[in-house]
Protein backbone atom coordinates (compact mmCIF):
# COMPACT_ATOMS: atom_id res chain seq x y z
CA UNK A 1 0.00 0.00 0.00
CA UNK A 2 1.45 3.41 -1.20
CA UNK A 3 2.62 5.84 1.71
CA UNK A 4 0.54 8.50 2.30
CA UNK A 5 1.13 12.26 0.46
CA UNK A 6 1.55 14.38 3.30
CA UNK A 7 3.05 12.95 7.46
CA UNK A 8 0.76 12.61 10.43
CA UNK A 9 0.48 15.63 12.31
CA UNK A 10 0.85 16.37 16.19
CA UNK A 11 -1.89 17.98 18.51
CA UNK A 12 -0.70 21.48 18.94
CA UNK A 13 -0.01 20.86 22.82
CA UNK A 14 1.74 17.66 21.77
CA UNK A 15 4.01 19.97 19.05
CA UNK A 16 4.36 23.19 21.82
CA UNK A 17 5.52 20.25 24.42
CA UNK A 18 8.26 19.10 22.15
CA UNK A 19 9.70 22.42 21.17
CA UNK A 20 9.74 23.63 25.14
CA UNK A 21 11.51 20.33 25.94
CA UNK A 22 14.05 20.72 23.29
CA UNK A 23 14.74 24.54 24.60
CA UNK A 24 15.06 22.89 27.97
CA UNK A 25 17.48 20.32 26.81
CA UNK A 26 19.92 23.06 25.07
CA UNK A 27 22.09 23.26 28.25
CA UNK A 28 25.16 25.14 26.23
CA UNK A 29 22.73 28.18 24.94
CA UNK A 30 20.35 28.22 27.76
CA UNK A 31 23.30 28.04 30.24
CA UNK A 32 25.08 30.64 29.11
CA UNK A 33 21.98 33.44 28.20
CA UNK A 34 21.13 32.17 31.68
CA UNK A 35 24.40 33.01 33.56
CA UNK A 36 25.00 36.21 31.31
CA UNK A 37 21.57 37.66 32.35
CA UNK A 38 22.32 36.77 36.01
CA UNK A 39 25.95 38.75 35.80
CA UNK A 40 24.29 42.14 34.32
CA UNK A 41 21.46 42.08 37.04
CA UNK A 42 23.42 41.37 39.95
CA UNK A 43 26.49 43.97 38.39
CA UNK A 44 23.17 46.97 37.73
CA UNK A 45 22.03 46.02 41.45
CA UNK A 46 25.08 46.01 43.67
CA UNK A 47 28.11 47.36 41.67
CA UNK A 48 26.51 50.30 40.46
CA UNK A 49 27.06 53.23 42.36
CA UNK A 50 23.67 54.71 43.75
CA UNK A 51 22.61 57.97 44.27
CA UNK A 52 21.36 58.65 47.87
CA UNK A 53 20.55 62.27 47.34
CA UNK A 54 23.52 63.66 48.99
CA UNK A 55 25.23 65.11 45.34
CA UNK A 56 21.82 67.28 45.54
CA UNK A 57 21.65 68.06 48.76
CA UNK A 58 19.30 67.09 51.11
CA UNK A 59 15.45 67.06 51.15
CA UNK A 60 14.31 70.39 51.53
CA UNK A 61 17.75 71.95 50.70
CA UNK A 62 16.86 73.32 47.24
CA UNK A 63 13.58 75.84 47.10
CA UNK A 64 11.46 76.77 44.52
CA UNK A 65 11.55 80.15 43.05
CA UNK A 66 8.33 82.33 43.34
CA UNK A 67 7.19 82.20 39.44
CA UNK A 68 4.12 84.75 39.85
CA UNK A 69 5.95 88.37 38.94
CA UNK A 70 7.54 86.62 35.97
CA UNK A 71 4.35 85.62 34.77
CA UNK A 72 2.41 88.87 34.80
CA UNK A 73 5.21 90.46 33.08
CA UNK A 74 5.03 88.29 30.25
CA UNK A 75 1.12 88.57 30.35
CA UNK A 76 1.58 92.48 29.90
CA UNK A 77 4.46 91.92 27.30
CA UNK A 78 2.30 89.93 25.32
CA UNK A 79 -0.96 92.41 25.03
CA UNK A 80 1.35 94.80 24.51
CA UNK A 81 2.83 93.05 21.46
CA UNK A 82 -0.61 91.74 20.11
CA UNK A 83 -1.84 95.05 20.26
CA UNK A 84 1.18 96.60 18.47
CA UNK A 85 0.58 93.74 15.58
CA UNK A 86 -2.78 95.14 14.99
CA UNK A 87 -2.05 99.15 14.35
CA UNK A 88 1.39 97.56 11.94
CA UNK A 89 -1.22 95.87 9.99
CA UNK A 90 -3.31 98.72 9.84
CA UNK A 91 -0.83 101.19 8.91
CA UNK A 92 0.41 98.77 6.14
CA UNK A 93 -3.04 98.16 4.65
CA UNK A 94 -4.00 101.83 4.54
CA UNK A 95 -0.38 102.60 2.58
CA UNK A 96 -1.23 99.51 0.59
CA UNK A 97 -4.97 101.33 -0.20
CA UNK A 98 -3.33 104.71 -1.31
CA UNK A 99 0.06 103.53 -2.99
CA UNK A 100 -2.55 101.95 -5.29
CA UNK A 101 -4.90 104.88 -6.38
CA UNK A 102 -3.31 106.93 -8.89
CA UNK A 103 -4.67 110.94 -9.24
CA UNK A 104 -4.22 113.59 -11.70
CA UNK A 105 -5.49 111.22 -14.48
CA UNK A 106 -7.39 113.45 -17.53
CA UNK A 107 -10.48 111.69 -18.54
CA UNK A 108 -9.06 110.31 -21.66
CA UNK A 109 -6.31 109.13 -20.25
CA UNK A 110 -8.78 107.30 -17.10
CA UNK A 111 -10.42 105.49 -20.20
CA UNK A 112 -7.03 104.61 -21.76
CA UNK A 113 -5.74 103.31 -18.33
CA UNK A 114 -9.25 100.88 -17.90
CA UNK A 115 -8.71 99.82 -21.49
CA UNK A 116 -5.35 98.42 -20.79
CA UNK A 117 -6.41 97.06 -17.93
CA UNK A 118 -9.42 95.26 -19.24
CA UNK A 119 -7.13 93.71 -21.90
CA UNK A 120 -4.26 92.61 -19.16
CA UNK A 121 -7.19 90.92 -16.90
CA UNK A 122 -8.55 88.87 -19.90
CA UNK A 123 -4.97 88.08 -21.29
CA UNK A 124 -4.30 86.95 -17.34
CA UNK A 125 -7.00 84.78 -17.25
CA UNK A 126 -5.95 82.87 -20.80
CA UNK A 127 -2.35 82.69 -19.80
CA UNK A 128 -3.55 81.15 -16.62
CA UNK A 129 -5.84 78.68 -18.60
CA UNK A 130 -3.22 77.63 -20.84
CA UNK A 131 -0.72 77.08 -18.26
CA UNK A 132 -3.59 74.79 -16.22
CA UNK A 133 -4.91 73.14 -19.13
CA UNK A 134 -1.92 73.00 -22.55
CA UNK A 135 -4.45 71.98 -25.01
CA UNK A 136 -5.02 73.25 -28.26
CA UNK A 137 -8.11 74.67 -27.01
CA UNK A 138 -6.97 76.48 -24.48
CA UNK A 139 -3.93 77.89 -26.81
CA UNK A 140 -6.80 79.00 -29.75
CA UNK A 141 -9.10 80.75 -26.95
CA UNK A 142 -5.29 82.31 -26.16
CA UNK A 143 -4.41 83.38 -29.49
CA UNK A 144 -7.84 84.97 -30.26
CA UNK A 145 -7.69 87.05 -27.34
CA UNK A 146 -8.44 90.86 -28.07
CA UNK A 147 -4.67 91.96 -27.23
CA UNK A 148 -3.25 89.72 -29.56
CA UNK A 149 -5.60 91.04 -32.48
CA UNK A 150 -3.13 92.16 -35.49
CA UNK A 151 -0.29 90.02 -34.36
CA UNK A 152 0.41 88.60 -37.56
CA UNK A 153 3.16 85.58 -35.45
CA UNK A 154 0.29 84.71 -33.45
CA UNK A 155 -1.99 84.57 -36.62
CA UNK A 156 0.86 82.03 -38.46
CA UNK A 157 1.02 80.23 -35.16
CA UNK A 158 -2.68 79.43 -35.20
CA UNK A 159 -2.76 78.12 -38.64
CA UNK A 160 0.36 76.11 -37.73
CA UNK A 161 -1.53 74.55 -34.75
CA UNK A 162 -4.92 73.94 -36.99
CA UNK A 163 -2.88 72.42 -39.69
CA UNK A 164 -1.15 69.63 -36.66
CA UNK A 165 -4.20 69.25 -35.16
CA UNK A 166 -5.70 67.72 -38.44
CA UNK A 167 -2.59 65.66 -39.53
CA UNK A 168 -2.60 64.26 -35.57
CA UNK A 169 -6.50 63.68 -35.96
CA UNK A 170 -5.72 61.37 -39.14
CA UNK A 171 -3.78 59.57 -36.71
CA UNK A 172 -5.61 59.26 -33.53
CA UNK A 173 -7.08 55.40 -34.56
CA UNK A 174 -3.73 53.92 -34.01
CA UNK A 175 -3.05 54.76 -30.37
CA UNK A 176 -1.21 57.52 -28.46
CA UNK A 177 1.81 55.10 -28.40
CA UNK A 178 2.38 55.32 -32.02
CA UNK A 179 5.76 57.54 -33.16
CA UNK A 180 4.40 59.79 -35.62
CA UNK A 181 1.41 60.48 -33.78
CA UNK A 182 3.54 61.34 -30.18
CA UNK A 183 5.94 63.92 -32.90
CA UNK A 184 2.71 65.57 -33.76
CA UNK A 185 1.82 65.48 -30.38
CA UNK A 186 5.39 67.26 -29.02
CA UNK A 187 5.11 69.64 -31.99
CA UNK A 188 1.44 71.02 -31.35
CA UNK A 189 2.67 71.31 -27.37
CA UNK A 190 5.33 73.61 -29.28
CA UNK A 191 3.59 75.62 -31.23
CA UNK A 192 1.06 75.99 -28.13
CA UNK A 193 4.02 77.24 -26.01
CA UNK A 194 5.23 79.47 -28.42
CA UNK A 195 1.64 81.32 -28.67
CA UNK A 196 1.52 80.89 -24.70
CA UNK A 197 5.11 82.87 -24.93
CA UNK A 198 3.95 85.37 -27.42
CA UNK A 199 0.72 86.48 -25.22
CA UNK A 200 3.48 86.70 -22.04
CA UNK A 201 5.06 89.42 -24.07
CA UNK A 202 1.96 91.18 -24.84
CA UNK A 203 0.94 91.31 -21.16
CA UNK A 204 4.46 92.61 -20.28
CA UNK A 205 3.99 95.93 -22.91
CA UNK A 206 0.50 95.89 -21.33
CA UNK A 207 2.00 96.55 -17.96
CA UNK A 208 4.71 99.06 -19.40
CA UNK A 209 2.52 100.90 -21.18
CA UNK A 210 -0.31 101.10 -17.88
CA UNK A 211 2.86 102.23 -15.89
CA UNK A 212 3.64 104.80 -18.09
CA UNK A 213 0.56 106.28 -18.16
CA UNK A 214 0.74 105.90 -14.22
CA UNK A 215 3.65 108.16 -14.35
CA UNK A 216 2.19 110.88 -16.49
CA UNK A 217 -0.34 111.72 -14.18
CA UNK A 218 0.29 114.70 -11.72
CA UNK A 219 1.50 112.76 -8.76
CA UNK A 220 0.46 109.64 -6.50
CA UNK A 221 -1.59 110.06 -2.99
CA UNK A 222 1.39 110.90 -0.11
CA UNK A 223 2.95 108.12 0.71
CA UNK A 224 2.30 106.66 5.17
CA UNK A 225 5.18 105.88 7.29
CA UNK A 226 5.19 102.18 8.07
CA UNK A 227 8.98 101.97 9.24
CA UNK A 228 8.13 103.71 13.14
CA UNK A 229 4.83 100.97 13.65
CA UNK A 230 7.39 97.81 12.21
CA UNK A 231 10.10 99.17 14.71
CA UNK A 232 7.87 99.47 17.79
CA UNK A 233 6.12 95.75 16.57
CA UNK A 234 9.90 94.27 16.79
CA UNK A 235 10.68 95.71 19.93
CA UNK A 236 7.48 94.47 21.71
CA UNK A 237 8.14 91.61 20.26
CA UNK A 238 11.60 91.02 21.61
CA UNK A 239 10.58 92.09 25.29
CA UNK A 240 7.81 89.15 25.07
CA UNK A 241 9.95 86.31 23.88
CA UNK A 242 12.65 87.41 26.79
CA UNK A 243 10.15 87.28 29.24
CA UNK A 244 8.79 83.82 27.56
CA UNK A 245 12.66 82.77 27.81
CA UNK A 246 12.85 83.40 31.57
CA UNK A 247 9.77 81.72 32.15
CA UNK A 248 10.41 79.11 31.16
CA UNK A 249 13.95 79.08 32.74
CA UNK A 250 12.31 79.16 35.95
CA UNK A 251 9.84 76.13 35.62
CA UNK A 252 12.88 74.32 34.57
CA UNK A 253 14.67 74.97 37.72
CA UNK A 254 11.70 74.46 39.45
CA UNK A 255 11.18 70.60 38.14
CA UNK A 256 14.21 69.48 38.64
CA UNK A 257 13.86 70.79 42.44
CA UNK A 258 10.90 68.53 42.89
CA UNK A 259 12.88 65.63 41.02
CA UNK A 260 15.75 65.89 43.25
CA UNK A 261 12.97 65.83 46.53
CA UNK A 262 11.25 62.87 44.89
CA UNK A 263 14.54 61.18 44.37
CA UNK A 264 16.09 61.95 47.67
CA UNK A 265 12.10 60.73 49.57
CA UNK A 266 12.26 57.28 47.67
CA UNK A 267 15.82 56.83 48.00
CA UNK A 268 15.30 57.24 51.42
CA UNK A 269 12.77 55.14 51.94
CA UNK A 270 13.58 52.10 49.86
CA UNK A 271 15.01 49.10 51.89
CA UNK A 272 15.08 45.84 49.57
CA UNK A 273 16.96 43.02 51.08
CA UNK A 274 19.66 41.22 48.80
CA UNK A 275 18.48 37.77 48.96
CA UNK A 276 15.07 39.42 46.88
CA UNK A 277 17.53 41.21 44.68
CA UNK A 278 19.39 37.75 44.21
CA UNK A 279 15.79 35.78 43.96
CA UNK A 280 14.72 38.48 41.41
CA UNK A 281 17.64 37.88 39.18
CA UNK A 282 17.83 34.51 39.39
CA UNK A 283 14.17 34.23 38.35
CA UNK A 284 14.59 37.27 35.03
CA UNK A 285 17.76 35.04 33.81
CA UNK A 286 15.91 31.91 34.20
CA UNK A 287 12.96 33.25 32.43
CA UNK A 288 14.61 35.46 29.66
CA UNK A 289 17.32 32.11 28.42
CA UNK A 290 14.26 29.60 27.86
CA UNK A 291 11.74 32.29 26.39
CA UNK A 292 14.91 33.17 24.06
CA UNK A 293 15.86 29.07 23.34
CA UNK A 294 11.61 28.73 22.82
CA UNK A 295 11.44 31.32 20.98
CA UNK A 296 14.05 30.46 18.55
CA UNK A 297 12.90 26.75 18.57
CA UNK A 298 8.82 27.26 17.75
CA UNK A 299 10.84 30.48 14.50
CA UNK A 300 12.87 27.23 13.07
CA UNK A 301 11.64 23.79 15.12
CA UNK A 302 14.12 21.38 14.99
CA UNK A 303 13.52 17.13 15.98
CA UNK A 304 12.43 16.89 19.01
CA UNK A 305 12.25 12.91 19.70
CA UNK A 306 12.88 10.16 17.79
CA UNK A 307 9.01 9.83 17.62
CA UNK A 308 8.70 12.73 15.84
CA UNK A 309 11.37 11.75 13.07
CA UNK A 310 9.13 8.43 12.73
CA UNK A 311 6.24 10.57 12.08
CA UNK A 312 8.08 13.35 9.51
CA UNK A 313 9.69 10.90 7.51
CA UNK A 314 6.96 8.02 7.65
CA UNK A 315 9.67 5.39 8.42
CA UNK A 316 10.68 3.39 11.30
CA UNK A 317 13.23 3.99 13.71
CA UNK A 318 16.51 1.46 13.36
CA UNK A 319 19.12 2.66 15.55
CA UNK A 320 19.22 5.44 18.60
CA UNK A 321 22.50 6.73 19.61
CA UNK A 322 22.74 8.58 23.02
CA UNK A 323 26.17 10.00 25.09
CA UNK A 324 26.11 6.17 26.84
CA UNK A 325 26.69 4.92 23.26
CA UNK A 326 29.77 6.98 22.07
CA UNK A 327 32.49 4.27 22.51
CA UNK A 328 32.22 1.27 20.14
CA UNK A 329 31.24 -2.07 22.18
CA UNK A 330 32.04 -5.21 20.09
CA UNK A 331 30.90 -8.24 22.47
CA UNK A 332 27.52 -6.31 23.52
CA UNK A 333 24.41 -5.06 21.96
CA UNK A 334 24.94 -1.25 21.09
CA UNK A 335 22.60 1.06 18.76
CA UNK A 336 24.41 0.03 15.55
CA UNK A 337 24.34 -3.63 16.18
CA UNK A 338 20.42 -3.12 16.41
CA UNK A 339 21.44 -1.55 13.10
CA UNK A 340 23.09 -4.16 11.65
CA UNK A 341 20.62 -6.90 12.72
CA UNK A 342 17.94 -4.84 11.45
CA UNK A 343 19.57 -4.71 7.77
CA UNK A 344 20.60 -8.27 7.64
CA UNK A 345 18.03 -10.70 9.82
CA UNK A 346 15.35 -10.53 7.20
CA UNK A 347 14.38 -12.71 4.49
CA UNK A 348 16.16 -11.32 1.93
CA UNK A 349 20.01 -10.66 3.66
CA UNK A 350 21.09 -6.90 2.21
CA UNK A 351 24.60 -6.94 1.18
CA UNK A 352 24.41 -2.87 0.42
CA UNK A 353 23.14 -0.16 2.35
CA UNK A 354 23.33 3.54 1.91
CA UNK A 355 23.79 5.66 4.55
CA UNK A 356 22.83 9.55 4.02
CA UNK A 357 21.90 12.76 5.84
CA UNK A 358 22.40 16.38 6.46
CA UNK A 359 25.79 16.43 8.44
CA UNK A 360 29.09 14.41 7.59
CA UNK A 361 30.15 13.84 10.30
CA UNK A 362 27.26 12.14 11.97
CA UNK A 363 27.21 9.94 8.08
CA UNK A 364 30.74 8.77 8.46
CA UNK A 365 30.21 7.80 11.73
CA UNK A 366 27.12 6.19 11.70
CA UNK A 367 28.65 4.38 8.31
CA UNK A 368 31.82 3.44 10.45
CA UNK A 369 30.12 2.07 13.54
CA UNK A 370 27.53 0.09 11.43
CA UNK A 371 30.98 -1.36 9.68
CA UNK A 372 32.74 -2.25 12.88
CA UNK A 373 29.03 -4.46 14.07
CA UNK A 374 29.72 -6.24 10.30
CA UNK A 375 32.90 -6.81 10.52
CA UNK A 376 32.14 -8.13 14.31
CA UNK A 377 29.65 -10.69 12.73
CA UNK A 378 32.61 -11.96 10.94
CA UNK A 379 31.74 -10.44 7.49
CA UNK A 380 33.86 -9.08 5.07
CA UNK A 381 32.60 -5.12 4.70
CA UNK A 382 33.31 -2.20 2.77
CA UNK A 383 32.63 1.26 3.25
CA UNK A 384 32.93 3.64 0.39
CA UNK A 385 33.15 7.13 0.02
CA UNK A 386 31.17 8.68 -2.80
CA UNK A 387 31.17 12.56 -1.54
CA UNK A 388 34.53 14.09 -2.86
CA UNK A 389 33.87 17.03 -1.44
CA UNK A 390 33.78 15.89 2.00
CA UNK A 391 35.80 13.12 2.34
CA UNK A 392 34.21 12.37 5.93
CA UNK A 393 34.79 8.48 5.85
CA UNK A 394 38.80 9.53 5.39
CA UNK A 395 38.36 11.72 8.57
CA UNK A 396 36.48 9.16 10.45
CA UNK A 397 39.56 6.52 9.78
CA UNK A 398 42.00 9.30 9.92
CA UNK A 399 43.15 8.18 6.08
CA UNK A 400 44.29 10.12 3.12
CA UNK A 401 41.19 11.04 0.92
CA UNK A 402 43.03 10.54 -2.45
CA UNK A 403 43.31 8.23 -4.40
CA UNK A 404 39.50 7.02 -3.76
CA UNK A 405 36.69 6.14 -5.56
CA UNK A 406 36.32 9.25 -8.31
CA UNK A 407 39.79 8.28 -9.32
CA UNK A 408 38.63 4.53 -9.53
CA UNK A 409 34.93 5.66 -11.33
CA UNK A 410 36.93 7.41 -13.78
CA UNK A 411 38.98 4.77 -14.56
CA UNK A 412 42.49 6.25 -13.62
CA UNK A 413 42.91 3.85 -11.08
CA UNK A 414 42.24 0.07 -10.64
CA UNK A 415 39.93 -0.54 -7.75
CA UNK A 416 42.62 -2.54 -5.34
CA UNK A 417 44.38 0.64 -5.31
CA UNK A 418 42.65 2.54 -4.24
CA UNK A 419 41.42 0.23 -1.51
CA UNK A 420 42.66 0.11 2.04
CA UNK A 421 42.35 -2.34 4.73
CA UNK A 422 41.51 -0.70 7.95
CA UNK A 423 40.61 -3.51 10.58
CA UNK A 424 43.39 -6.20 9.76
CA UNK A 425 45.14 -5.48 13.08
CA UNK A 426 42.12 -5.64 14.95
CA UNK A 427 41.32 -9.06 13.24
CA UNK A 428 38.34 -7.42 11.63
CA UNK A 429 38.04 -7.44 7.61
CA UNK A 430 37.20 -3.66 7.10
CA UNK A 431 38.73 -2.03 3.99
CA UNK A 432 37.48 1.63 2.85
CA UNK A 433 37.34 3.30 -0.24
CA UNK A 434 38.12 6.85 -0.17
CA UNK A 435 35.91 9.49 -1.71
CA UNK A 436 39.09 10.69 -3.79
CA UNK A 437 40.25 13.32 -5.80
CA UNK A 438 37.42 16.38 -6.37
CA UNK A 439 36.76 16.13 -10.24
CA UNK A 440 34.85 18.82 -12.38
CA UNK A 441 34.63 16.81 -15.63
CA UNK A 442 31.90 14.39 -16.27
CA UNK A 443 32.88 10.82 -17.60
CA UNK A 444 31.07 10.09 -20.96
CA UNK A 445 28.48 7.33 -21.18
CA UNK A 446 30.93 4.64 -22.16
CA UNK A 447 32.90 5.31 -19.13
CA UNK A 448 30.12 5.38 -16.91
CA UNK A 449 29.09 1.95 -17.78
CA UNK A 450 32.41 0.45 -17.69
CA UNK A 451 32.89 2.22 -13.76
CA UNK A 452 29.07 0.79 -12.92
CA UNK A 453 29.86 -2.84 -14.05
CA UNK A 454 33.20 -2.72 -12.17
CA UNK A 455 32.24 -1.27 -9.20
CA UNK A 456 29.25 -4.43 -8.84
CA UNK A 457 31.74 -6.64 -9.32
CA UNK A 458 34.09 -5.14 -7.37
CA UNK A 459 31.42 -5.37 -4.30
CA UNK A 460 30.48 -8.65 -4.82
CA UNK A 461 33.63 -9.48 -3.69
CA UNK A 462 32.22 -8.59 -0.01
CA UNK A 463 29.90 -9.90 1.94
CA UNK A 464 28.36 -6.39 3.25
CA UNK A 465 28.91 -2.86 1.53
CA UNK A 466 27.92 0.36 2.83
CA UNK A 467 27.86 3.26 0.83
CA UNK A 468 28.44 7.01 2.75
CA UNK A 469 26.43 9.56 0.54
CA UNK A 470 25.71 12.41 2.89
CA UNK A 471 24.73 15.09 0.20
CA UNK A 472 21.75 14.90 -2.02
CA UNK A 473 24.28 14.67 -4.87
CA UNK A 474 26.11 11.86 -3.96
CA UNK A 475 23.21 10.04 -2.86
CA UNK A 476 21.86 10.25 -6.78
CA UNK A 477 25.64 9.29 -7.86
CA UNK A 478 25.27 5.84 -5.28
CA UNK A 479 21.73 5.17 -6.82
CA UNK A 480 23.18 5.19 -10.26
CA UNK A 481 25.74 2.76 -9.14
CA UNK A 482 23.25 0.34 -7.56
CA UNK A 483 19.46 -0.44 -8.64
CA UNK A 484 17.33 0.88 -5.71
CA UNK A 485 19.98 0.64 -2.05
CA UNK A 486 18.52 0.36 0.89
CA UNK A 487 19.35 3.09 2.59
CA UNK A 488 19.53 4.76 6.09
CA UNK A 489 18.93 8.21 6.77
CA UNK A 490 20.83 10.21 10.00
CA UNK A 491 19.29 12.93 11.77
CA UNK A 492 20.46 14.85 14.77
CA UNK A 493 17.92 15.66 17.51
CA UNK A 494 17.68 19.23 18.38
CA UNK A 495 20.00 20.04 15.46
CA UNK A 496 18.25 18.45 12.17
CA UNK A 497 15.08 21.21 11.02
CA UNK A 498 11.54 19.43 10.65
CA UNK A 499 11.23 20.72 7.05
CA UNK A 500 14.91 19.56 6.25
CA UNK A 501 14.30 15.88 7.13
CA UNK A 502 10.74 15.63 5.79
CA UNK A 503 12.50 16.90 2.52
CA UNK A 504 15.81 14.64 3.10
CA UNK A 505 13.32 12.03 3.28
CA UNK A 506 11.08 12.83 0.22
CA UNK A 507 14.63 13.16 -1.74
CA UNK A 508 15.49 9.82 -0.63
CA UNK A 509 12.46 8.33 -2.13
CA UNK A 510 12.62 10.77 -4.98
CA UNK A 511 15.93 9.55 -6.15
CA UNK A 512 15.06 5.74 -6.62
CA UNK A 513 16.51 4.59 -3.04
CA UNK A 514 14.27 2.32 -0.79
CA UNK A 515 14.34 4.70 2.56
CA UNK A 516 14.51 1.78 5.00
CA UNK A 517 14.44 3.53 8.08
CA UNK A 518 15.81 5.86 10.49
CA UNK A 519 19.28 6.42 12.82
CA UNK A 520 19.03 8.88 14.86
CA UNK A 521 21.92 11.13 16.79
CA UNK A 522 21.13 12.62 20.08
CA UNK A 523 24.41 13.40 21.35
CA UNK A 524 26.91 15.70 21.29
CA UNK A 525 28.57 15.89 17.15
CA UNK A 526 31.44 13.35 16.58
CA UNK A 527 34.58 15.26 15.00
CA UNK A 528 35.80 14.37 11.71
CA UNK A 529 38.71 15.64 10.27
CA UNK A 530 38.22 17.73 7.63
CA UNK A 531 39.59 16.87 3.99
CA UNK A 532 41.87 20.24 3.75
CA UNK A 533 43.47 19.20 6.91
CA UNK A 534 43.89 15.49 5.82
CA UNK A 535 45.11 17.45 2.57
CA UNK A 536 47.83 18.87 4.89
CA UNK A 537 48.85 16.06 6.67
CA UNK A 538 49.29 14.44 3.95
CA UNK A 539 51.87 17.43 1.90
CA UNK A 540 53.29 17.30 5.12
CA UNK A 541 53.92 13.80 5.65
CA UNK A 542 56.04 13.31 2.10
CA UNK A 543 57.89 16.67 2.66
CA UNK A 544 59.10 14.66 5.80
CA UNK A 545 59.76 11.73 3.89
CA UNK A 546 63.73 11.11 3.30
CA UNK A 547 64.90 10.31 -0.22
CA UNK A 548 67.02 7.60 -0.82
CA UNK A 549 70.01 9.55 -0.80
CA UNK A 550 69.46 10.61 2.43
CA UNK A 551 69.19 7.29 3.48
Amino acid sequence: MPAPSTPPVASRPEWLGARAALAGQRSGRFAVGTIATFIVVVVVLFFVPKDNGTSRGAPGALQRDDSVPLLLHADSAHRAAAHADSEYSATVLAAEFLAGEPTGLTAPQRAKRDSLQLLATELDALIARATNAPLPASYRALAAAAALHGDTRTAKLTDSLDALEKRRAALAPKGATDPPYADLTASVNEVGVAIRDAAVRRRGSLARATSDLDASANGNAAPIDTVAPRALRDSVRHIASASDSALRALRVRNAAVDRDAAAAKSQATRRVPPIAMLFAAMVLAVIAGFSFNLSAEINKPTLATPREAERIARAPILAVARDADRTPRIGGIDPFRMLYLGLTATGTRTRTVAVTGDDRAVVSTVAGRLALAAAADARATLVIDVDAEGSSVAGFYGERPEPGFSDAIAGVRLWREVTRPIGASDGLSIDVVPAGAIRAEIPDSETRESGRLEFARFCSEYDFCVIVAPTDASLVLACTLVDKPVTVLCAEIGRTELMRLQGMATHVRGSGALLHGLAIWDAELPRVAPRSELMTKTTAARVRRPTPEGQ
